[in-house]
């Protein structure tokens, strides 16, 4: 029987490998064809599942990435000097270079090409939604306006900063917490003698949008261009046209399949992915362009009046009654109130890296921080694909910090106790103290994840007896949307882009309708596709599939901002040179879209990259784990029978499978959607930076 035990050097901390990898090729940007489709559709369901997964290639020993060298051309920029950009669409990435070489920062070309990505993508993100930003600014070149200049256009906010700012190198760290919020109409009991789906679609799953208030906060900020200017390229998009990119392409075709759409339902959304001269069935396809006029109306008043014009006056009413008649309860009160909220940034220091992230409402900083924090115990908790013992400790790291994620909120309406789990998994030894109560051999009782302070299960709780109970559970759970409860619902309808420019401003913002398409109500009068954000909340009405009661925590409450998994991060190299309160040097800008797989797949390419010295492109795309606690003890893999048309089967090899079994993994399951990455690596050596975009989505990063 294979020895478990771990060898005797186990309790140091991380040791960086000196393993080299090659270089990857300086590519060419081009966009991604239908040949790209098939094989990258591989990719995503072989490379990216839920539970344990990491595949071997060919039962080799050795990480080789040759069955997927190919997409590097398209994925991957190196060597850049100026300024990169990573999106999940090439269009808008090179929208954002544009910004960036006629004389915008980091901050202009995030603004820019997040607004094109609403209209490039609006299956993931758009003014109907809400995201969180992450910046790194000129610290002088808001100091040096005068107080004139400091308010002037300056849109509202609230100031929710609880410690001094954090700095890197003369720049400033900041959060604008632009995630949307219930209207005021809301209770908390509003979806408890409803279907499921009422949460999910139509007017009811609507909450107040952010993402507008949240970029003209960071323009305001720390923008160097003219408002009219960051947003003009939208506007031209949105008239003129985008192609549609198979991503996109994919996402059409199967939401029109849905049984929503297909009785009749959200016409307005039906009309605007089909061509209206063909009938409803003949949906819109790769390539093909996809105009918004409507949009384009909407941003140019934007373009003149900044928020106030969307917020207020004639769009807002519009957005009310196209809400209204969908049996919404938005108003022109909650759209006129809404204020975007800055933050003070999570900061924890990890074997010689200081990782950045957002707070609360964001469990994705706390969460992270708190799972890295585990293993920085350890030798290497992913040193290789085959080492089940690896596997077998991210995933119980996993488990421990989503067990405290259940504690975390909006943090205006439970400010101890979520002030309290934040600690706990940033700082002190808490996270530490867990990692000794872990087992090498075995999983843990339910009961023990958390530890006794934040245990959220019972050891009867869902117990899985086989795999076709897991199988079940996660059929049901999709199908009768019972995740839910804890916000564990694939948020499928987000998008993520990370920036860092030649002066070192970074950003790194993820932005969110929260499912593909949102609540499907799209307003034919501005061309905005309203995001089903209520359905982050919990439900007190309801269990889930394994009998777990959802977290009072996440209930709704008017005004209150649903817990989210968007996790955009920066890592910064500490330096024993740093001055007082400097924390470092920046080594990589990134964040995702995935759900709470944005946490498990920020961690890994954190580990990978920063800890295990890989190149950015082999760091993001080697195959992840995920777990999260709510499925108890049961390990998702690959299945064996996929296979990706340019490589060899990809697999986890039976005797990992054997082993994870015999550590107490209860069942080991596969899905067919895990998370996607953007994310913007800098050669601390020449300054150089690279960029990468998940080729899961399809996306390609601009530089110059």
């Amino acid at each position: 029987m294979k020895d478990l035990s771990p060898d005797a050097t186990e309790t140091t901390p991380f040791v960086k490998q000196t393993k080299k990898y090659p270089a990857p090729r300086r590519p060419n940007p081009s966009w991604v064809g239908c040949g790209f489709l098939v094989y990258l559709l591989g990719v995503g369901t072989v490379l990216l599942l839920f539970r344990v997964h990491v595949p071997q290639l060919s039962g080799q020993d050795e990480y080789h990435l040759d069955p997927i060298k190919s997409l590097q051309e398209d994925s991957s920029i190196e060597n850049i000097s100026h300024g990169v950009v990573a999106s999940d669409h090439e269009v808008c990435s090179k929208i954002g270079v544009s910004i960036l070489s006629d004389g915008g920062n980091a901050i202009d070309a995030a603004v820019s090409t997040m607004l094109c990505l609403g209209v490039a993508n609006p299956a993931s993100s758009g003014l109907g939604g809400g995201a969180f930003i992450l910046i790194q600014g000129d610290k002088s070149h808001f100091e040096n306006r005068t107080a004139a200049q400091q308010t002037a256009n300056m849109p509202p906010f609230h100031d929710a900063r609880d410690k001094p700012p954090l700095e890197s190198r003369g720049k400033i760290l900041e959060v604008i917490d632009c995630r949307e919020t219930a209207p005021s109409a809301s209770t908390e009991d509003m979806f408890g003698d409803m279907p499921a789906s009422a949460s999910s679609f139509g007017g009811l799953a609507i909450a107040v949008p952010g993402e507008l208030r949240g970029l003209e906060l960071a323009h305001a900020r720390h923008g160097k261009l003219p408002w009219k200017t960051v947003v003009s390229p939208a506007i031209s998009l949105a008239e003129n046209g985008v192609p549609i990119s198979t991503h996109l392409a994919t996402d059409i075709s199967e939401i029109l399949n849905k049984d929503e759409l297909k009785i009749g339902k959200f016409a307005n959304l039906r009309a605007f992915l089909t061509k209206t001269d063909s009938g409803w069935g003949n949906y819109r396809k790769t390539g093909e362009l996809l105009k918004n006029p409507a949009l384009a109306e909407t941003l140019r008043i934007v373009a003149q009046k900044g928020g106030d014009g969307f917020y207020m006056g004639e769009i807002a009413q519009q957005l009310v009654d196209d809400v209204g008649a969908e049996n919404g309860i938005l108003t022109i009160e909650d759209m006129k109130n809404y204020k975007a909220t800055l933050r003070s940034p999570l900061l924890s220091s990890v074997n010689g890296f200081s990782i950045v992230g957002v707070p609360p409402p964001s469990s994705g900083g706390a969460t992270l921080i708190g799972a890295a924090r585990f293993l920085s115990g350890y030798k290497s908790p992913l040193a290789s694909e085959s080492d089940t013992l690896s596997v077998h400790r991210t995933v119980e790291a996993l488990r421990h910090a989503f067990a405290l994620r259940m504690s975390l909120c909006d943090p205006a309406f439970n400010t101890n106790k979520t002030r309290e789990a934040v600690k706990d998994l940033v700082e002190g030894e808490y996270m530490e103290n867990l990692r000794r109560i872990s087992k090498d051999r075995d999983t843990l009782p339910l009961s023990m994840y958390g530890g006794k302070k934040w245990a959220q299960l019972q050891d009867s709780d869902g117990r899985i007896k086989s795999i076709e109970d897991a199988h079940e559970g996660d059929r049901r759970l999709k199908r009768r949307r019972l995740g839910r409860p804890f916000g564990y619902l694939e948020d499928s309808g987000t998008s993520h882009l990370s920036v860092v420019d030649i002066e070192g401003n970074a950003v790194s913002v993820t932005s969110s309708i929260n499912q593909v398409f949102g609540s499907y109500v799209f307003s034919e009068s501005t061309g905005v596709l309203m995001g089903n954000t209520m359905d982050d909340f919990g439900n007190p009405g309801r269990s889930n599939y394994y009998g777990l009661k959802p977290s009072p925590e996440n209930f709704v409450a008017p005004g209150k901002r649903p817990l989210s998994s968007m996790s955009p991060t920066f890592v910064f190299r500490e330096d024993e040179n740093c001055g007082h309160g400097d924390i470092g040097a920046l080594k990589l800008v990134i964040g995702g879209s995935g759900g709470p797989k944005i946490i498990s797949s920020v961690l890994q390419v954190f580990i990978n990259y920063c800890l295990l010295g890989m190149p950015l492109f082999e760091a993001l795309v080697r195959p992840r784990i995920h777990e999260q606690l709510v499925y108890h003890n049961a390990a998702v893999t690959t299945t064996e029978n996929d296979h990706l048309d340019q490589g060899p089967l990809l697999q986890v090899p039976q005797r990992t499978k054997d082993a994870l079994l015999s550590r107490g993994h209860k069942a080991l399951l596969d899905i067919d959607y895990a998370g996607t990455v953007q994310a913007v690596g800098v050669d601390l050596e020449t300054d150089l930076m690279t960029g990468v975009s998940d080729p899961r989505k399809g996306g390609t990063p601009a530089g110059y």
